[in-house]
């Protein structure tokens, strides 16, 4: 065979071939590499995701167990109104307590009237309002610091459901919760 083409140029042997199987076998082990990389970060954050699901989990169950009056006892101290800008407000207090100020899709639903969360059978006049609270966070665990503050106030709130769903950036909440007034005209 000649080592040299006819301007003299040296002849490279390398077959094409070998130089696609090389670039196949390169590009198989690199996609075998980054599926392993994505699944151990997934495992992680399902990790992160069940502990703090289980968290929020105890903080919820803890305030279910937590009883300090009978219902019969705190009809007296609950509003007489619906008072929907109050409500807005200590919301609005509690999310910038919890660092969740610059939480984007932050939305609130209010429904007045709504079916009471409780199984105990309140008086008629006791009203319950039903709150849905939806938020994208850069920091899912501040999630219990948010509950936290929510219980430090004095308005009665009844926590129900809440919901974190993980993304790349972050999670997005939902966070279901009662309040209750007394619709009784003094």
């Amino acid at each position: 065979m000649r080592e040299r083409d006819v301007f003299g140029k040296k002849i490279n042997r390398v077959s094409f071939v070998l130089v696609l199987v090389f670039l196949f076998g390169a590009v198989i082990a690199a996609r075998f590499g980054i599926l392993s990389i994505l699944d151990a970060r997934l495992a992680s954050v399902a990790a992160e995701q069940a502990e703090l699901q289980g968290r929020i989990d105890a903080i919820v169950a803890a305030g279910e167990a937590r009883s300090y009056h009978e219902i019969g006892e705190i009809v007296d101290a609950l509003p007489n109104a619906f008072d929907q800008i109050g409500i807005a407000g200590e919301l609005a207090l509690v999310r910038d307590l919890s660092g969740f100020a610059a939480a984007t899709g932050y939305g609130e639903t209010f429904l007045d009237d709504a079916d009471s969360p409780v199984d105990v059978v309140l008086a008629p006049t006791v009203k319950a309002v039903r709150i849905a609270v939806t938020m994208d966070v850069a920091d899912p665990a501040s999630v219990v610091d948010y509950l936290d503050h929510l219980d430090g106030l004095e308005r009665i709130y009844y926590v129900d459901e809440v919901v974190v769903d993980y993304h790349d950036a972050g999670a997005y909440v939902t966070i279901v919760l009662y309040t209750f007034y007394n619709d009784v005209t003094l």
